[in-house]
């Protein structure tokens, strides 16, 4: 007598044909590298690769920007710190004055470009530039944010807000940032199309937010805090809600700081004793953490946060040592895994269906 296979076989039969042939083509894995410099952390990346960032002294001696050459780090000339670099290598940044205070600089080529007071903190490919400034209204003075334009500088206001600031830029030309009614008060993340303002949405008792990132797909992040600076690591879509992103078992507190034109975000989230780099892709959360070579994590390093990531995938961060309280800074670049070709996934299909008649056959 022959066994025929019943319904939940036959689903069975046909739920591992399809896993079968529909396995990714590729997945990604990451190459982690640590970088040269103590105390050095990187800040940005462009698409060609390059990367720049700022010593952070342990004590009162002089700050200092650089831009690695493979692994090692230069000085930049008369910047004191940098926060942006786009494909050309113009490099955002800021350095002293004669009287004291700081203006924001373009370095381009060893040639540095003043644009006036302020704190450029993002730059795009056209060479616009976003970052805040010190203005005086009714004799008092207000944060405001400021777009950089083809020499053009621009206050980005919102309504009811007295005070503004911007922190991230698109290549079209979106602006994103964060504006509140008064110095000392929760603000609220803010896009800003054309110089007119959009409120986002907030995050149920978490009184502050911020945007931190935004690209042309319409993807925004940024970060949304409570009164007990607890923070969240939060994206807005279309409907300019906010979204809590994923953490990692055990973790839950988390912060971005970057995405690219894929929608790729990076960032670190922490609990009370630890802190991970993380990679969010789609509704996953990756630990950068898995990718690191087993020498680095026996030699006590661990990837605490990631700062910066470019539309290849290559993303920066801050790398702590446990053992010897080094900090350094890392580049985690990403390879391709080749896994089944479609022939294989098929002749793996192929057998998954043969091994279910002989099974079913008497």
């Amino acid at each position: 007598m022959k066994k025929m296979m019943g319904p939940w076989q036959r689903a069975c039969a046909g739920a591992l044909l399809l896993w079968a042939m529909a396995s990714p083509a590729h997945a990604v894995s990451y190459q982690v590298t640590l970088l040269d410099g103590e105390n050095l952390y990187a800040s940005a990346i462009n698409n060609a690769g390059q990367v720049i960032g700022n010593h952070a002294p342990n004590d009162a001696s002089p700050r200092y920007a650089v831009i690695w050459s493979g692994a090692t780090p230069q000085t930049l000339p008369q910047v004191s710190s940098v926060s942006g670099i786009n494909d050309a290598g113009v490099i955002l940044g800021d350095g002293a004055t004669g009287s004291g205070q700081y203006d924001s600089r373009a370095l381009t080529g060893g040639q540095v470009k003043p644009f006036g007071p302020g704190t450029a903190h993002a730059i795009n490919n056209a060479g616009q530039m976003a970052g805040l400034a010190f203005a005086v209204v009714n004799q008092r003075p207000v944060e405001r944010a400021i777009l950089w334009s083809q020499g053009v500088r621009t206050e980005l206001t919102a309504p009811g807000s007295a005070h503004t600031a911007a922190y991230a830029i698109s290549e079209g030309g979106l602006v994103g940032g964060v504006a509140s009614q008064a110095r000392g008060t929760p603000g609220r993340a803010v896009v800003w199309a054309n110089g007119q303002a959009t409120f986002l949405g907030t995050v149920s008792g978490y009184g502050f937010s911020v945007v931190t990132g935004l690209n042309d797909a319409g993807l925004v992040i940024g970060n949304a805090t409570d009164a007990s600076y607890a923070s969240q690591a939060v994206k807005w879509g279309s409907s300019l809600e906010a979204t809590i992103l994923p953490y990692l078992s055990g973790y839950d507190q988390g912060e971005t700081r970057a995405l690219n034109q894929q929608g790729q975000v990076v960032g670190g989230i922490w609990s009370a004793d630890s802190a991970r780099a993380v990679l969010w892709q789609g509704d996953a959360v990756i630990d950068l953490n898995s990718f690191m070579d087993a020498s680095l994590s026996s030699a006590g390093w661990t990837l605490v946060g990631a700062t910066d990531i470019n539309d290849a995938g290559w993303i920066i961060g801050i790398a702590s040592n446990r053992l010897t309280g080094e900090v350094r800074s890392f580049v985690s670049t990403p390879s391709a895994v080749p896994e089944p070709s479609i022939a294989a996934l098929s002749l793996t299909a192929l057998g998954v269906l043969a091994l279910m008649r002989r099974r079913y056959a008497c």
